[in-house]
């Protein structure tokens, strides 16, 4: 077991339940909130432990709309106009 650490290294206790509590300023520099989960592996002897993200929330976002949301009565009205149009695109197209 190393007996230096480097500046940013922090020792933390092992629990009866096998738990390791993450110091707040690690915590900090990995961007991690209680909940989130760590991928944990070995290399070369050492434990290492890397903050997951979920497609979903690495995406978030990425596809935002610049309008703002419909209420639900704006959505139905905007769902019945957009079916009509289809209604009447399909009755054009069959010639009635």
């Amino acid at each position: 077991m190393p007996t230096s650490f480097p500046s940013h290294a922090k020792v933390a206790r092992l629990s009866h339940k096998g738990q390791v509590a993450v110091p707040i300023a690690i915590r900090k520099m990995l961007g991690i909130r209680t909940g989130d989960k760590l991928c944990l592996r070995m290399e070369r002897g050492r434990l290492l432990a890397t903050p997951t993200r979920s497609v979903a929330t690495t995406t978030f976002g990425a596809l935002a709309s610049s309008r703002l949301p419909l209420d639900p009565a704006q959505e139905h009205a905007a769902f019945e106009e957009a079916v009509a149009d289809e209604v009447a695109e399909e009755e054009r197209q069959l010639g009635r």
